[in-house]
């Protein structure tokens, strides 16, 4: 199902630890597949959303992308930008879903464009920067935040979600609502 609260068996402390990461500070997720066959475009996509996480003061970690082309591409860039970026620390294959589930549950904002990361990230309360259009149809979610392929609009949109106390109130609520429909009340 679409809840993953129930895998998150690693404290957040376990994942900094494992991931060499500051406990005191948030770290940002990117989960981003390729869209497209083309090799120019998967290249600049990725970059654009690269180069909007490596300006972050956060660390970065840089989710394996689909095994296909486009995401070989996708990890070739990822390694690229992580020898010159010391925030950006690409994953190792994760291979559990406890352990992924942990990752995404306590990182500070998810970026990409991944569905499983939207639709799972709701129960999480976690906030999404959603690139780009893969997700059409799901505007409706509050706790994304929808931009283009484009490092400026990325940028901001991880600002908003980590500082942004108005978008932060408004994510609470909106998972509060989710939550709320799928447990039966008490009558």
């Amino acid at each position: 199902g679409s809840d993953i609260r129930s895998d998150v068996i690693f404290s957040r402390k376990d994942i900094c630890s494992r991931f060499h990461l500051p406990i005191e500070s948030p770290y940002v997720l990117v989960l981003q597949h390729s869209v497209t066959h083309s090799y120019s475009d998967v290249s600049l996509q990725i970059v654009e959303t690269l180069e909007a996480v490596s300006k972050v003061e956060y660390p970065v970690l840089l989710a394996n992308p689909n095994d296909d082309a486009g995401g070989r591409i996708i990890l070739d860039k990822m390694h690229d930008f992580a020898e010159r970026y010391d925030n950006l620390i690409v994953l190792p294959p994760l291979g559990s879903r406890e352990l992924f589930a942990s990752v995404m549950a306590h990182s500070g904002v998810l970026v990409g464009n991944s569905s499983s990361g939207i639709v799972e990230s709701m129960s999480l309360e976690l906030p999404v920067v959603n690139i780009g259009d893969r997700q059409q149809g799901r505007e409706h979610l509050a706790c994304l935040i929808n931009v283009g392929y484009d490092r400026i609009s990325i940028c901001d949109a991880i600002e908003t979600a980590l500082r942004d106390d108005t978008y932060r109130s408004k994510l609470m609520e909106f998972t509060a609502k989710m939550t709320s429909l799928d447990t039966p009340s008490a009558v």
